[in-house]
């Protein structure tokens, strides 16, 4: 038996997806956009507090996690890594952002459709990057490597997150290699 990691979102959520808290049902969907998860925003002023987080644990060393996000409404959404500290990089109805410690700073200012996401993992060093694409072929650094830290779960976690005062996050693959 192996482990799912990667998912398209074409059928039920798999047995690798875990709800960082009670997920709020009425605010998520596979159904929604053929295809694709959907998120909607649910208040929060950070990561940290963000409800509807789907999550996994990081299984491995070395891994990196891609995948393509629509953002619409006055929300931030994206990819992150979680454990005793959340980092994420995602977009906003401003650009491309960063969050480290609750704190956001755009990277990138502008509207973007679409917006490819990624972390590269490297547990063995503890040293992580962001990075974002606006074509999927070329990526450029979000912001600086960094440690991650341990402590509410065994290791970290990576995972999909949507929050803000309205509107939605559409996911259309979450890639593990």
């Amino acid at each position: 038996f192996t482990l799912q990691q990667s998912d398209e979102f074409e059928g039920a959520l798999g047995l690798q997806w875990q709800w960082n808290h009670n997920p709020v049902d009425s605010h998520w969907s596979l159904t929604e956009r053929k295809g694709w998860l959907t998120l909607h925003a649910l208040p929060a002023d950070s990561l940290k507090a963000c409800r509807n987080q789907l999550t996994q644990k990081v299984i491995g060393y070395h891994s990196t996690a891609t995948t393509l996000v629509e953002q619409k409404g006055n929300c931030n959404a994206g990819l992150f890594l979680s454990g005793k500290l959340f980092r994420g990089v995602g977009l906003s109805k401003n650009g491309v952002f960063i969050e480290v410690g609750g704190k956001q700073q755009i990277i990138k200012k502008g509207h973007f459709p679409k917006l490819y996401l990624r972390v590269m993992i490297d547990a063995e060093r503890n040293q992580h990057q962001f990075y974002y694409s606006t074509d999927g072929k070329q990526f450029h650094a979000a912001g600086e490597s960094f440690a991650m830290k341990g402590g509410y779960w065994k290791g970290i976690r990576t995972g999909l997150f949507c929050y803000g005062k309205n509107g939605l996050a559409q996911f259309d693959y979450y890639h593990i290699e």
